[in-house]
């Protein structure tokens, strides 16, 4: 994963990695909480959808206080992306 990655046609996002085709955004009330970052949100998750793009986003709770749920929902989407690459040619 690298972090803050500017994907074309999508933003900046907070972590990447392309060759899998996941990005990780982590999530906070204090950034957003009123109806203009929602929209925004929004559609950078569908900009990334629209490419093929897995989206897996957190809460700064569950970083800051249920790490090993994030490692484990990583470690799921990580290993569905490796078992879909096999099977289809991206």
């Amino acid at each position: 994963m690298e972090p803050q990655v500017w994907l074309q046609g999508v933003g900046r996002v907070d972590l990447c990695d392309i060759s899998l085709g996941i990005v990780v955004e982590c999530e906070s009330y204090e950034f957003h909480s009123d109806a203009k970052s929602l929209e925004k949100d929004v559609r950078r998750y569908t900009a990334c959808a629209r490419r093929g793009l897995v989206v897996v986003r957190f809460t700064w709770k569950e970083v800051m206080l249920d790490p090993d749920y994030c490692r484990q929902a990583l470690q799921d989407v990580v290993d569905l992306r490796l078992q879909q690459a096999v099977r289809r040619t991206w």
